[in-house]
């Protein structure tokens, strides 16, 4: 194969390699699918932007709208964007699919910061899960309980919080399976009782926090988890 060929594979392998590809017009507000079959590049009728829903939730695409370029990973989906005058090319890849084999970290937490900073600091050596709320972090443990090193869960969190979660851990006997830690702003020395006499958590990881006591946390945590090695 010469280079020219070489050069004519890329549009096809970047299209495999995402599961998603959309074209957003912001000035009306319509998207269209892209794909490309190795010979012709497909592009679908306009849709309206809700249809992106299915796909991506209104923080993320309010995100991408007010970004200029954008690289993140978001609930288990690493985006990108960018920007061409009055377009976004949106790239959508389900990290979960092509990280095979890779053991897993769950983040809840409803603060971007947080789930960025773990993100950042893990995500070389693990699939990073991020949930915003306890019906994300328990819909991400039934899916991906097999691969699941250790969860890190926030107690606030809005629609279900933290407890939420601990409950659901409580009553289908995973703390054993899954060992949990606890990220909280709380220094309440009844609510620190209350949790470790309660639920098998590992420890609490007190906020604010640096780098060091999350990889100590990660550390500890992990080390109880019988897929850890």
């Amino acid at each position: 194969m010469g280079m020219d060929e070489i050069f004519k594979q890329f549009p096809k392998i970047v299209s495999n390699n995402y599961d998603y590809i959309y074209l957003l017009d912001m000035s009306n507000n319509n998207i269209r699918k892209l794909t490309y079959n190795g010979e012709f590049l497909n592009i679908s009728n306009e849709e309206n932007i809700s249809e992106l829903n299915k796909v991506l939730d209104n923080n993320i695409i309010n995100h991408i709208k007010n970004s200029n370029e954008l690289r993140e990973i978001y609930n288990n989906k690493f985006v990108i964007s960018y920007t061409y005058d009055n377009y976004k090319l949106i790239f959508i890849m389900n990290t979960s699919n092509k990280i095979v084999g890779t053991k897993s970290l769950l983040i809840a937490d409803d603060s971007e910061v947080i789930t960025k900073f773990f993100t950042k600091i893990f995500s070389d050596r693990y699939n990073i899960l991020v949930a915003k709320d306890g019906n994300e972090a328990v819909n991400l443990v039934k899916e991906n309980k097999d691969n699941l090193l250790g969860c890190f869960i926030d107690l606030k969190m809005p629609i279900k919080d933290g407890y939420y979660v601990l409950n659901y851990f409580k009553d289908n006997d995973l703390f054993k399976l899954i060992p949990v830690s606890v990220i909280s702003g709380e220094d309440d020395s009844s609510v620190i009782t209350d949790l470790t006499s309660n639920y098998q958590i590992v420890d609490m990881l007190q906020k604010p926090f640096d780098r060091n006591s999350a990889e100590s946390i990660v550390s500890k945590t992990i080390s109880l988890s019988p897929k850890y090695k």
